[in-house]
């Protein structure tokens, strides 16, 4: 959606808490344009990712009211100016997040969200999976460094290193 698009769309259209199927489209290609993740507009947006996600699918349909003037100010580009600037901040890691590969990228995804429906309600949980997924990690790197060593060490050292 290009910016003329959003002013056209805004001209029309003004942002009442209510999710009709061309603001819900809007709010998911506005998302889309900036490269955000549904984690990255709710921190942004200060709305937890699962509401921003319920409400580009239909599943929730209205927005509390005291996210109405954030997600009109949004839909309408009153933050484009700052959502260019975070989106440029980093580019070396959105550079390196294309080269990752999508599976990688889904499951770290999965990961984040399910830390998210976790931590709320039963931290604990929460703790858990971050404990799993933190050895899984450590015994990656165990084996990858031991498979390391295995392919630089020599299988017969040369003559000149052989002691009689």
């Amino acid at each position: 959606m290009t910016t003329s698009d959003h002013s056209s769309f805004n001209d029309k259209l003004q942002f009442n808490g209510v999710f009709t199927d061309a603001l819900r489209q809007a709010l998911h290609e506005k998302r889309m344009m900036f490269g955000f993740s549904l984690q990255q507009l709710g921190d942004f947006l200060k709305i937890h990712w699962s509401t921003i996600r319920k409400w580009e699918a239909g599943i929730t349909i209205t927005c509390h009211p005291r996210h109405i003037a954030r997600i009109g100010k949004f839909l309408s580009g009153g933050f484009d100016e700052q959502l260019r600037m975070i989106s440029g901040q980093e580019p070396f890691l959105r550079v390196m997040a294309r080269k990752i590969p999508t599976a990688a990228n889904q499951c770290m995804e999965r990961a984040t969200q399910t830390y998210q429906l976790c931590h709320s309600d039963f931290p604990d949980l929460g703790a858990d999976l971050l404990n799993a997924i933190d050895q899984a990690i450590q015994s990656t790197v165990r084996e990858f460094l031991n498979r390391l060593e295995q392919s630089a060490s020599p299988k017969n050292p040369p003559p000149s290193e052989q002691h009689p």
